[in-house]
Order: structure tokens, then C-alpha cells, then sequence
């Protein structure tokens, strides 16, 4: 008798939720944006669509530099909840009436420098825009990048998941 009445109401509720939702919202696909300085920082920008979630777990590309602070904000600029494990790099965040979070700090662990060339190393679980410094000049790329183009005088570099290096002076 219970089941008979919960069931058809929860499928219902289901349903409602899914419909409720834009396609495009759904469809959307998580990316990273990295900014690089001429001095080896570099400001790293999650966009996390998580329609459907009330949480998320993110692995971190680079330690966020405690000296800048890190920002996690939902659609609406409003602050989430958040965790860092330190232990596997990633951070957890509460999602409250959000489909889409953005996390924003800043970080030198991806970057080295070798002479006159900078080094940026890392592995992304995104695609990922990669906005070298101005005035850069390119010496090496692994992989090939999806996509190459500018802005404001900048190169960027648009790379699918996975691991990335990048060699500039």
C-alpha cells in the first residue's frame, strides 16, 4: 500500500526534475582556462557544470598559492561550501541551486623556469585554454593542441583532457 503510493509519485518528481532542466545545461562540457604570467604564475579557472549534482569532487591542477586565496562560486556569484583533500589534490564542493560552478585561484607549481625558457607540466581532467604570457614565443607543444589562436595579443592553445607540456621564452 505504502510503495503503491511513493513509487508512482517519485518517478513523477524524477521525471519533472529532468524536464525541468535545459538541454543545453546538460550538454554543456567542464573546462579549465590557465593564464600564465611572465613571472611563472599562473591563474587557473574551472567552469564545473553539474546539473544534477549536490556535490562535486574536482581534481586541482596545481597547489591553489594560499598568499591569492581560492574562489568557488556558484552561477550566480553566490560562495559554495568547500573542502580541499590535500592528500589526492582534489576539492569537494556543495552545490545549492546551481548547474554551474566556477573555482578560480592561482598557482606556481605548474610552471618551472630553465635558463631563459618557462616549462608548464601538468595533467588535466578538462579541456583546457592555455593563455601564454605576452610576447611569447613558442619552442614546444605535447600533444598537439586542438586548437591555436590569440587573444589580446596573447597565443592560446586549446588542449583535450590529459597530460599537457608547453615550452616558451
Amino acid at each position: 500500500m505504502f510503495r503503491g503510493r511513493i513509487l508512482p509519485r517519485l518517478v513523477l518528481f524524477i521525471t519533472i526534475t529532468f524536464l525541468a532542466i535545459e538541454p543545453s545545461v546538460l550538454a554543456q562540457e567542464s573546462t579549465i582556462k590557465i593564464t600564465l604570467y611572465d613571472v611563472g604564475l599562473a591563474k587557473v579557472v574551472y567552469e564545473i557544470y553539474a546539473p544534477l549534482n549536490f556535490s562535486v569532487t574536482v581534481p586541482l591542477v596545481g597547489v591553489p598559492d594560499p598568499n591569492y586565496g581560492l574562489l568557488v562560486v556558484g552561477e550566480g556569484g553566490e560562495p559554495l561550501a568547500y573542502e580541499i583533500n590535500e592528500t589526492d589534490m582534489t576539492i569537494s564542493i556543495a552545490i545549492l541551486n546551481s548547474s554551474k560552478v566556477l573555482i578560480s585561484y592561482y598557482t606556481v607549481d605548474i610552471t618551472s623556469k630553465i635558463g631563459k625558457a618557462w616549462i608548464i607540466n601538468l595533467t588535466s581532467p578538462y579541456s583546457t585554454l592555455i593563455v601564454l604570457p605576452e610576447n611569447s614565443t613558442l619552442t614546444y607543444i605535447n600533444p598537439i593542441p586542438v586548437e591555436i589562436g590569440v587573444e589580446e595579443d596573447r597565443i592560446t592553445l586549446l588542449f583535450e583532457p590529459g597530460p599537457i607540456e608547453i615550452r616558451y621564452v
